[in-house]
């Protein structure tokens, strides 16, 4: 078997395709962002690359640049798709802020602000692990607003 290093491109290109896939058909009812993502391969992709960056990150200390221009680029996908990916950027979160720490300070206001940035809030509070810093970026205000619209969407469940 060989080590993941010396298949480390195929697998950055395998990752890639996937999130960039056409959509599949997926019967998938559910209203879940996360449950939808991990049931498409788009999703899986983008949960492929954030571990591979994770590895490199780890193995080579340094992350592909590709990988910061994919999270760039998945930030400007609108509709159910967007959330999706939105949904796998927020439950890996404490990953993130390890391997793309920079990252996630410089695009705050288009991850926590704007149209889907109140639903990001949501989805880092719901999915993501505690950390020091729940949703980097936000305000305050904006993680109380998006407590009372987790309670609420809860309570209608």
């Amino acid at each position: 078997m060989l080590p993941l290093s010396s298949q480390l491109d195929t697998a950055w290109s395998w990752a890639l395709e996937a999130v960039w896939s056409p959509p599949e058909f997926n019967d998938d009812q559910s209203d879940n962002p996360l449950t939808r993502a991990m049931n498409n391969r788009r999703g899986r992709g983008l949960r492929a690359a954030i571990l591979l960056a994770a590895w490199e990150r780890h193995d080579r200390a340094a992350v592909r640049a590709i990988f910061v221009d994919t999270l760039d680029d998945v930030l400007t996908v609108v509709g159910m798709p967007g959330m999706e990916f939105r949904a796998i950027l927020a439950g890996h979160r404490r990953l993130l802020e390890q391997i793309a720490g920079s990252w996630l300070d410089q695009q705050a206001d288009a991850l926590f602000r704007g149209d889907a940035g109140p639903d990001t809030v949501v989805l880092t509070l719901r999915y993501a692990q505690p950390t020091p810093s729940p949703c980097r970026g936000s305000t305050p205000h904006s993680l109380g607003e998006a407590s009372l619209r987790l309670g609420e969407s809860e309570r209608s469940a």
